[in-house]
């Protein structure tokens, strides 16, 4: 059940749209020549995906009027998010937030250079459709903008706590979670600084500092002194 909601959630973020997919980013990955693609319609072709996911080559500029339910779409998704953020448990529901986040910078790349690329690269590109192209990105960036304020958090402190197998935290504790602060001289030299130091040092102190400079955990999620 948990999967097909998953599976449903990860298709919205996507259908209805309108699309392509540059040969050369195809031809940097691979070292071949692709230009057969563009003859099927795979590469370079601007192509619409309707809501129950069939694919065509754009022919009008009418085409995207798709994308203007996207917001209501994405809209719906995270309502369906916050949802399972209170029904599953926690280590469920952060499999299911890497799993759409994963999906979701998939499509915003695809949208970014769709909407900056295509009309130089698509073949069937027409001219009227470039403010539906950057609509559809502007839409998807604020629906992740969206979900990072609301469990981007929570999300980075769950994934690392995960790998170093601690018990996942609740948003509740992420909330209230007072941030550790850590003194300038020890965070300019650490070594040096726990080599001299006569008093022992904070606990939350060295774990902070473990865990910037050897760990490479994002500094942000603490309060530098």
């Amino acid at each position: 059940m948990e999967n097909q909601t998953l599976e449903n959630l990860i298709k919205r973020i996507s259908q209805p749209a309108i699309f392509f997919y540059p040969r050369n980013v195809f031809e940097e990955a691979s070292g071949m020549d692709l230009k057969a693609l563009d003859v099927i319609g795979m590469t370079n072709t601007l192509l619409v995906r309707n809501s129950i996911g069939n694919l065509k080559p754009m022919e009008s500029v009418v085409e995207g009027m798709l994308i203007i339910n996207n917001k209501e779409l994405l809209d719906s998704n995270t309502f369906e998010i916050l949802k399972m953020s209170n029904s599953l448990d926690k280590e469920s529901f952060l499999y299911f937030l890497n799993k759409y986040f994963q999906s979701l910078d998939t499509w915003l790349r695809i949208t970014e250079l769709t909407q900056n690329d295509a009309k130089h690269q698509a073949s069937n590109y027409l001219s009227g459709i470039q403010s539906y192209l950057e609509l559809q990105h502007k839409i998807t960036l604020n629906h992740k903008t969206d979900l990072v304020k609301r469990f981007g958090k929570w999300r980075r402190i769950a994934n690392l706590n995960k790998t170093f197998n601690v018990k996942l935290p609740s948003f509740e504790e992420i909330k209230n979670r007072k941030p550790i602060t850590i003194p300038k001289s020890l965070k300019e030299n650490p070594v040096k600084r726990l080599m001299t130091e006569k008093s022992k040092p904070n606990v939350d102190t060295v774990d902070a500092d473990l865990l910037i400079n050897v760990f490479n955990v994002d500094e942000e999620l603490f309060n530098n002194g």
